[in-house]
Protein backbone atom coordinates (compact mmCIF):
# COMPACT_ATOMS: atom_id res chain seq x y z
CA UNK A 1 0.00 0.00 0.00
CA UNK A 2 1.50 2.98 -0.96
CA UNK A 3 0.77 6.25 1.55
CA UNK A 4 0.83 9.77 0.73
CA UNK A 5 0.32 13.36 2.77
CA UNK A 6 -1.35 15.82 1.38
CA UNK A 7 0.40 19.20 1.81
CA UNK A 8 -3.11 20.73 3.07
CA UNK A 9 -1.58 20.06 6.56
CA UNK A 10 1.43 22.49 5.58
CA UNK A 11 1.50 25.51 7.28
CA UNK A 12 5.29 26.39 6.65
CA UNK A 13 5.97 24.41 3.78
CA UNK A 14 9.42 24.03 4.45
CA UNK A 15 9.09 23.09 7.59
CA UNK A 16 6.96 20.38 5.96
CA UNK A 17 9.39 19.32 3.55
CA UNK A 18 12.14 18.77 6.48
CA UNK A 19 10.00 16.54 8.64
CA UNK A 20 7.79 14.29 5.98
CA UNK A 21 10.39 11.40 5.97
CA UNK A 22 10.56 11.61 9.41
CA UNK A 23 6.99 10.64 10.07
CA UNK A 24 7.53 7.91 7.28
CA UNK A 25 5.86 9.42 4.39
CA UNK A 26 8.63 9.88 1.24
CA UNK A 27 5.40 10.70 -1.53
CA UNK A 28 2.94 13.91 -1.18
CA UNK A 29 0.19 15.80 -2.83
CA UNK A 30 1.09 19.18 -3.60
CA UNK A 31 -2.03 21.84 -3.48
CA UNK A 32 -1.91 24.49 -5.53
CA UNK A 33 -1.60 27.43 -2.93
CA UNK A 34 1.87 25.76 -2.21
CA UNK A 35 3.30 26.21 -6.01
CA UNK A 36 5.58 29.13 -5.50
CA UNK A 37 8.49 29.72 -6.88
CA UNK A 38 10.46 29.39 -3.57
CA UNK A 39 8.91 25.89 -2.74
CA UNK A 40 9.45 25.11 -6.29
CA UNK A 41 12.91 25.25 -5.33
CA UNK A 42 12.59 23.68 -2.25
CA UNK A 43 10.83 20.27 -3.75
CA UNK A 44 13.92 20.51 -6.40
CA UNK A 45 16.86 20.08 -3.28
CA UNK A 46 14.26 17.29 -1.44
CA UNK A 47 13.16 15.25 -5.31
CA UNK A 48 15.95 12.79 -4.54
CA UNK A 49 14.16 11.61 -1.34
CA UNK A 50 10.41 13.30 -2.05
CA UNK A 51 8.11 11.95 -4.50
CA UNK A 52 5.14 13.63 -5.89
CA UNK A 53 1.80 11.39 -6.66
CA UNK A 54 -0.36 14.75 -7.48
CA UNK A 55 -0.73 18.08 -8.18
CA UNK A 56 -4.05 20.21 -7.59
CA UNK A 57 -3.97 22.73 -10.36
CA UNK A 58 -6.73 25.60 -11.45
CA UNK A 59 -8.21 24.75 -14.89
CA UNK A 60 -8.20 27.86 -16.56
CA UNK A 61 -4.11 28.01 -16.10
CA UNK A 62 -4.21 24.15 -17.24
CA UNK A 63 -1.01 24.72 -19.47
CA UNK A 64 1.11 26.40 -16.64
CA UNK A 65 -0.04 23.71 -14.16
CA UNK A 66 0.44 20.57 -17.10
CA UNK A 67 3.96 22.43 -17.28
CA UNK A 68 4.80 22.31 -13.82
CA UNK A 69 3.38 18.74 -13.03
CA UNK A 70 5.54 17.89 -15.55
CA UNK A 71 8.71 19.49 -13.98
CA UNK A 72 7.84 17.70 -11.06
CA UNK A 73 7.02 14.55 -12.47
CA UNK A 74 4.46 13.98 -11.01
CA UNK A 75 1.74 11.14 -11.65
CA UNK A 76 -0.92 13.26 -12.04
CA UNK A 77 -2.49 16.52 -12.43
CA UNK A 78 -6.02 17.19 -11.00
CA UNK A 79 -8.93 20.03 -10.94
CA UNK A 80 -11.62 20.72 -9.15
CA UNK A 81 -15.05 21.80 -11.58
CA UNK A 82 -17.76 23.65 -10.72
CA UNK A 83 -20.54 23.37 -13.13
CA UNK A 84 -21.07 20.93 -16.68
CA UNK A 85 -19.83 24.33 -18.35
CA UNK A 86 -15.91 23.64 -17.47
CA UNK A 87 -16.17 19.90 -19.52
CA UNK A 88 -15.14 21.56 -23.06
CA UNK A 89 -12.04 23.30 -21.29
CA UNK A 90 -11.25 19.88 -19.78
CA UNK A 91 -11.79 17.95 -22.75
CA UNK A 92 -8.85 20.83 -24.09
CA UNK A 93 -6.43 20.24 -20.61
CA UNK A 94 -6.64 16.01 -21.15
CA UNK A 95 -5.78 16.57 -24.78
CA UNK A 96 -2.72 18.60 -24.30
CA UNK A 97 -1.84 16.72 -21.38
CA UNK A 98 -2.05 13.31 -23.88
CA UNK A 99 1.01 15.22 -25.99
CA UNK A 100 3.24 15.97 -22.59
CA UNK A 101 2.13 12.08 -21.98
CA UNK A 102 0.57 13.18 -18.46
CA UNK A 103 -2.89 12.31 -16.82
CA UNK A 104 -5.38 14.83 -15.57
CA UNK A 105 -7.59 13.70 -12.93
CA UNK A 106 -11.41 15.44 -10.94
CA UNK A 107 -12.10 15.46 -7.87
CA UNK A 108 -15.53 14.70 -6.74
CA UNK A 109 -17.21 17.59 -4.53
CA UNK A 110 -19.20 17.14 -1.90
CA UNK A 111 -22.77 17.04 -1.56
CA UNK A 112 -23.06 20.55 -0.52
CA UNK A 113 -21.03 22.57 -3.12
CA UNK A 114 -22.66 20.40 -5.50
CA UNK A 115 -21.65 19.21 -9.24
CA UNK A 116 -19.67 16.60 -9.54
CA UNK A 117 -20.75 15.06 -6.54
CA UNK A 118 -22.21 11.58 -7.89
CA UNK A 119 -20.84 8.62 -8.72
CA UNK A 120 -22.71 8.63 -11.76
CA UNK A 121 -21.35 12.26 -12.50
CA UNK A 122 -17.52 11.53 -12.12
CA UNK A 123 -18.16 8.36 -13.95
CA UNK A 124 -19.80 10.42 -16.93
CA UNK A 125 -16.88 13.46 -16.96
CA UNK A 126 -14.17 10.08 -17.09
CA UNK A 127 -16.23 8.89 -20.11
CA UNK A 128 -16.69 12.06 -22.14
CA UNK A 129 -13.35 13.54 -21.56
CA UNK A 130 -11.15 11.06 -21.06
CA UNK A 131 -10.38 12.49 -17.43
CA UNK A 132 -9.60 9.94 -14.59
CA UNK A 133 -10.47 10.38 -11.15
CA UNK A 134 -9.45 11.38 -7.65
CA UNK A 135 -11.71 9.77 -5.47
CA UNK A 136 -12.07 11.87 -2.01
CA UNK A 137 -13.85 9.64 0.35
CA UNK A 138 -14.32 12.53 3.06
CA UNK A 139 -16.30 14.05 -0.36
CA UNK A 140 -18.33 10.29 -1.36
CA UNK A 141 -19.49 10.26 2.39
CA UNK A 142 -21.40 13.33 2.15
CA UNK A 143 -23.18 11.96 -0.51
CA UNK A 144 -23.72 8.06 0.41
CA UNK A 145 -23.42 6.36 3.46
CA UNK A 146 -21.84 3.53 2.41
CA UNK A 147 -19.57 4.48 -0.67
CA UNK A 148 -18.67 1.18 -1.76
CA UNK A 149 -20.86 2.95 -5.27
CA UNK A 150 -18.19 5.23 -5.93
CA UNK A 151 -15.28 2.38 -5.26
CA UNK A 152 -16.84 0.25 -7.37
CA UNK A 153 -18.25 2.45 -10.01
CA UNK A 154 -15.51 4.67 -10.79
CA UNK A 155 -12.86 1.71 -10.02
CA UNK A 156 -11.56 2.05 -13.59
CA UNK A 157 -11.11 5.58 -13.62
CA UNK A 158 -9.00 6.24 -10.60
CA UNK A 159 -5.91 7.02 -10.02
CA UNK A 160 -5.71 8.68 -6.25
CA UNK A 161 -8.25 8.44 -3.46
CA UNK A 162 -8.40 10.83 -0.57
CA UNK A 163 -8.30 9.42 2.77
CA UNK A 164 -9.09 11.16 5.87
CA UNK A 165 -11.97 10.30 9.04
CA UNK A 166 -15.72 12.05 8.48
CA UNK A 167 -18.14 12.19 11.82
CA UNK A 168 -20.90 13.78 12.25
CA UNK A 169 -20.91 15.87 8.87
CA UNK A 170 -17.29 16.84 8.90
CA UNK A 171 -14.45 15.33 6.99
CA UNK A 172 -10.79 15.28 6.58
CA UNK A 173 -10.46 14.20 10.06
CA UNK A 174 -7.54 11.86 11.30
CA UNK A 175 -8.04 8.83 10.54
CA UNK A 176 -9.61 6.69 13.63
CA UNK A 177 -11.63 9.35 15.21
CA UNK A 178 -14.39 9.16 13.57
CA UNK A 179 -16.64 6.43 11.33
CA UNK A 180 -13.39 5.24 10.37
CA UNK A 181 -15.10 2.02 8.76
CA UNK A 182 -16.32 3.72 5.84
CA UNK A 183 -13.17 3.52 4.42
CA UNK A 184 -13.00 -0.34 4.37
CA UNK A 185 -14.68 -0.85 0.48
CA UNK A 186 -11.68 1.20 -0.60
CA UNK A 187 -9.05 -0.78 1.62
CA UNK A 188 -10.95 -4.09 -0.18
CA UNK A 189 -10.89 -2.70 -3.18
CA UNK A 190 -7.22 -1.27 -3.58
CA UNK A 191 -5.42 -3.29 -1.33
CA UNK A 192 -2.95 -4.86 -3.99
CA UNK A 193 -3.28 -1.86 -6.42
CA UNK A 194 -0.39 0.59 -6.77
CA UNK A 195 -2.60 3.47 -6.35
CA UNK A 196 -1.22 6.31 -3.90
CA UNK A 197 -3.78 6.46 -0.78
CA UNK A 198 -3.57 10.10 -0.43
CA UNK A 199 -3.71 11.21 3.99
CA UNK A 200 -5.72 14.57 3.22
CA UNK A 201 -6.61 16.20 6.11
CA UNK A 202 -7.79 19.48 7.43
CA UNK A 203 -5.40 22.53 8.12
CA UNK A 204 -5.43 22.50 11.34
CA UNK A 205 -3.97 19.14 11.82
CA UNK A 206 -0.33 18.12 12.20
CA UNK A 207 2.06 15.90 10.46
CA UNK A 208 1.75 14.01 14.14
CA UNK A 209 -2.07 13.50 12.53
CA UNK A 210 -1.24 12.30 8.90
CA UNK A 211 1.32 9.81 10.94
CA UNK A 212 -1.35 8.80 13.27
CA UNK A 213 -3.80 8.20 10.15
CA UNK A 214 -1.62 5.77 7.96
CA UNK A 215 -0.78 3.95 11.40
CA UNK A 216 -4.52 3.40 11.71
CA UNK A 217 -4.94 2.94 7.89
CA UNK A 218 -2.47 -0.22 8.00
CA UNK A 219 -4.17 -1.78 10.34
CA UNK A 220 -7.03 -1.59 9.12
CA UNK A 221 -5.78 -2.42 5.80
CA UNK A 222 -4.25 -5.97 7.94
CA UNK A 223 -7.83 -6.63 9.12
CA UNK A 224 -9.47 -6.49 5.58
CA UNK A 225 -7.15 -8.99 4.57
CA UNK A 226 -7.97 -11.73 7.42
CA UNK A 227 -11.31 -11.56 6.46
Amino acid sequence: MRICVSTSIATGFDVFLRNVGKFGFNEIEIRSGHLKEENLKLLEFFSKSIGICGVEGELKNYNYVLFLSQALNAEFTYVELSSRTDLNKLRKMVKKATELGQRVAVINNPAEVGYPSKAKEMKHIAESTGAYVLLDTAHARTESSNIVNFVNYLADETVGIRVSDFFRGYGHLPVGIGETSYLNPVLEKFENSDIPFIITLNERYSLIDAWISKTNLEEMRKKVRKR
